[in-house]
């Protein structure tokens, strides 16, 4: 069975919580909705941010996503970065490194 867009491959399946299945569909969504209308525009012009993408990343605490929730993080780790990387990255590598 092939991955799609909101199923992990079966190889990454021993590594994902059932937060990280959450969070894998919420960064699909995301990136849909917010980044893909913009992605064209982000491409093109390296070193410019979408302040609109950053923010709603941001409410969303994901910049902090490794950091402990005692300050402020969601405390979720490294496998939870990787996969909000390459989630938003499938729709612009421009957003992703954000």
């Amino acid at each position: 069975m092939s991955a799609t867009p909101t199923t992990p491959p079966p190889a990454l399946r021993p590594y994902l919580t059932a937060r990280h299945d959450l969070l894998w569909q919420e960064a699909d969504a995301f990136a849909a909705e917010h980044v893909a209308p913009r992605a064209a525009r982000m491409d093109a012009a390296p070193g410019r941010v979408e302040r609109k993408v950053a923010d709603l990343m941001a409410a969303r605490r994901w910049f902090a996503v490794t950091v402990p929730a005692v300050f402020g993080g969601l405390g979720a780790g490294h496998v939870a970065r990787t996969v909000l990387v390459h989630r938003i990255a499938r729709v612009s590598a421009a957003a992703a490194a954000i």
